[in-house]
């Protein structure tokens, strides 16, 4: 897989759980010892799912990382031995659509 698809895959899976565009995501990748570590920078939604928040900014990033390094790794098979969430500011959630 070319670093551009794991970049974008990173991208669209970290804006899903965070809830932002995934256009507001930076991706940073480097190896680290063979593995691969993830440095994420985005804007997170002020307000949680159902209008309500539900924990600071802070604890919200931090309950991710293990969900977004999972999910990367069954989605393009690269495992992520660590991911770093760097929140760059705060945006409205970004509307789930409709199935």
């Amino acid at each position: 897989m070319s670093a551009q698809a794991l970049n974008s895959t990173a991208r669209v899976v970290a804006g899903d759980l965070f809830g932002v565009d995934p256009y507001l995501v930076r991706v940073f990748m480097r190896d680290d010892a063979g593995f691969l570590a993830l440095g994420i920078n985005l804007p997170l939604p002020i307000v949680a799912v159902a209008g309500r928040t539900t924990g600071s900014l802070m604890d919200r990033a931090r309950a991710q990382r293990t969900l977004l390094g999972e999910k990367f790794t069954e989605l393009t098979g690269a495992v992520v031995s660590r991911v770093d969430v760097r929140i760059t500011g705060v945006v409205n959630a970004h509307p789930k659509e409709s199935p």
